[in-house]
């Protein structure tokens, strides 16, 4: 039955049975640590539920600072009205996923660019919340303008 279908994972076998308990708990605070993108769960106004530890390294804020607070006041108050309205349009629907690109308020007051991904979890039991991965691209957007601009500069013969 289930108890004896083995998954493997990185290489080691676990049983369905052991799954949560020993790889799940351990591991998913290893890897909420380490992991490269954002990870953030808001509620239905935008206020931080959930944030992962990666979002120090990416933006300057601890975990702990970021909880509790609105997302909404730290998006740059030219891409807020449109941010809004996805936000607003993946609220309304549960399972609804959303892509979206703007810019974000670093603890040093700069913008960054950032890449999300929402999708809506509000009626998940143990979820309830707008789970959201994010990436900071504000590095490649530089590199791409910069290439552009170096294209643009050889057609001109500069």
């Amino acid at each position: 039955g289930n108890e004896n279908l083995l998954k493997s994972v990185s290489g080691r076998h676990l049983s369905t049975a052991t799954f949560p308990s020993e790889f799940a708990l351990a591991s998913l605070q290893v890897l909420m640590e380490n992991i490269l993108d954002i990870i953030t769960v808001l509620d239905a106004r935008g206020d931080v539920l959930y944030q992962s530890p990666s979002i120090e390294r990416a933006l300057g804020w601890t975990a702990r600072e970021f909880r509790g607070k609105n997302v909404f006041d730290l998006i740059h108050p030219e891409d807020l009205p449109w941010v809004m309205e996805v936000f607003s349009r993946g609220v309304a629907v549960a399972g609804t996923e959303e892509k979206v690109t703007f810019r974000f308020r670093h603890k040093d007051g700069s913008w960054h660019t950032l890449s999300a991904v929402a999708k809506n979890a509000l009626s998940e039991p143990g979820v309830n919340g707008i789970v959201i991965s994010s990436r900071d691209i504000t590095e490649e957007k530089t590199l791409r303008a910069g290439r552009q601009l170096q294209t643009f500069s050889g057609c001109l013969g500069e």
